[in-house]
């Protein structure tokens, strides 16, 4: 199996569920790029045994990666905005560009959440087909559901040209100050931080080899080119024309946690 990335959109909990094989030979680096989500993710070997299990908060910025040697199977949970803050208990924004060991993370006291992740995502092993939900049923109970966090991020998301927040706390009639205090209680990210991570991966979504840097600018919500270099400089390192060249290289390969929500 090589992978698969399976969305559950109306699901109060789980977002999505993704997988992937990866068999090296030598040490492999690479980067993970913010996509505005958080993920438990398990590594397991090629016998079935659980390698590793973290949890990966909110990014603002490219993240190293080094893949070693061996057959490994990699089980990332997406979950949806409201349910991780809630149920693994910690501030969000400790997690944020950080990689979190569940065992460090939940402790002994949260055993039933971590081994409800650990029956969940070995039914991904199977294929998406065995997906089961079931299996996260004892977490169900430990979220507290945001309706305004998922319309906020919804709005962010769908409004990348936004020039300010005020007017997102206009639409939905709540002050900036409530917006921001939900959006960094519940992602550790502000509202500004998670739209420039929305317009970073819109970039990238339409991107298209012949469109100009310019075009895709305004197509993905920045001010001008010049804007969306600045801001490709400070999440992935390197301005979008050294960035798309390698990533558009006939022998590039995909990314291992390239899943754009």
């Amino acid at each position: 199996m090589q992978g698969f990335h399976t969305r559950f959109s109306d699901h109060a909990v789980v977002r999505a569920v993704w997988c992937r094989s990866e068999r090296l030979a030598l040490n492999k680096r690479s980067q993970i790029e913010p996509d505005a989500n958080c993920d438990f993710i398990f590594c397991f070997s090629e016998e079935g045994d659980i390698v590793s299990s973290i949890f990966a908060g909110f990014d603002t910025v490219a993240q190293p990666f080094e893949a070693t040697p061996g057959n490994f199977t990699y089980v990332g949970i997406q979950l949806q905005p409201q349910a991780a803050a809630s149920m693994i208990g910690a501030d969000m924004k400790d997690c944020v560009n950080r990689r979190l060991a569940l065992s460090e993370l939940l402790g002994s006291r949260q055993s039933r959440i971590r081994d409800a992740l650990e029956r969940f995502s070995r039914s991904a092993l199977a294929g998406p087909e065995q997906l089961s939900l079931a299996h996260l049923q004892p977490l169900f109970g430990q979220v507290r559901h945001d309706s305004l966090l998922v319309t906020l991020q919804e709005a962010l998301k769908g409004r990348p040209f936004l020039d300010t927040i005020a007017e997102v706390a206009d639409d939905q009639g709540f002050s900036i100050r409530t917006l921001e205090r939900r959006s960094l209680q519940s992602t550790g990210l502000t509202p500004r931080e998670l739209i420039r991570i929305y317009r970073f991966v819109r970039a990238r979504k339409l991107y298209r080899p012949g469109i100009s840097f310019a075009e895709l600018a305004l197509a993905g919500g920045f001010a001008d080119q010049a804007h969306m270099s600045r801001e490709f400089r400070r999440i992935v390192g390197r301005p979008p024309s050294r960035y798309f060249q390698r990533r558009c290289r006939p022998d590039s390969r995909q990314r291992l946690f390239d899943l754009i929500q």
